[in-house]
């Protein structure tokens, strides 16, 4: 997660480890959105901060299912970031990837299931 000041050095050295080619953005007030490498890419302004270049993409909550997910991540591509209720902490982030392997374990676990509990 960056801090809204955090400058271009800080944000690029922060999505070269992002596996995500995002990161979650904070003040102090909590979550206020995202950056992404293509935001990196159409600066022109080299004092811009995390702050200026962040979008404000919704968050999730860890109590938000999938089905509350799903419309987000297909507006927001590179995925969101799921914020605790309590703090305003980022604690995750939720991509497509996620979405599918939760599905895929489901459809396992309900293919292994005693039949008539399905």
């Amino acid at each position: 997660t960056l801090t809204a000041t955090a400058d271009l050095d800080e944000v690029t050295a922060e999505l070269d480890r992002s596996d995500y080619g995002a990161a979650p953005v904070r003040d102090e007030t909590g979550y206020v959105g995202v950056v992404t490498a293509a935001d990196i890419d159409a600066i022109d302004d080299p004092s811009a901060t995390a702050g200026d270049l962040c979008l404000p993409v919704p968050s999730l909550h860890p109590t938000d299912t999938l089905h509350d997910a799903m419309p987000l991540l297909h507006e927001y591509g590179a995925g969101v970031a799921v914020v605790s209720t309590d703090s305003g902490d980022v604690i995750g982030w939720l991509d497509h990837h996620d979405v599918l392997a939760a599905y895929a374990r489901a459809r396992r676990a309900m293919a292994h299931a005693p039949s008539g509990s399905a």
